[in-house]
């Protein structure tokens, strides 16, 4: 959940006590100017851990990342689904011989 606002960053909660730093690059793939006119306190979004501010020690968060992840994933879903699993060149012709004998 959105805790704060500003126009670069959001803060968000994602468990007791546990909070992250959003930035405005990392909201859409489109540029974001101004965090406050996407995001307010209290929205709820999905995210994901992208990495750890060594020096303020804050989580780094991304909408974007997350949204590439699973386009990512279901692309290569597709694909597996989609694409014959045993096939290769001499079963190709195995069939087509088969077919040209009939």
């Amino acid at each position: 959940m959105v805790k704060e606002v500003d126009a670069r960053i959001a803060v968000i909660t994602l468990a007791d006590g546990i909070e992250g730093v959003l930035k405005a690059a990392d909201i859409s793939r489109e540029r974001t100017e101004d965090v406050t006119k996407v995001l307010r306190p209290n929205d709820e979004v999905e995210v994901k851990i992208v990495g750890v501010d060594n020096r303020s020690r804050d989580l780094k968060l991304s909408i974007r990342a997350k949204e590439e992840q699973e386009e990512t994933e279901a692309l290569s879903d597709y694909q597996e689904s989609s694409s014959p699993s045993s096939t290769n060149l001499g079963e190709l012709l195995k069939q087509q011989l088969e077919k040209r004998d009939d």
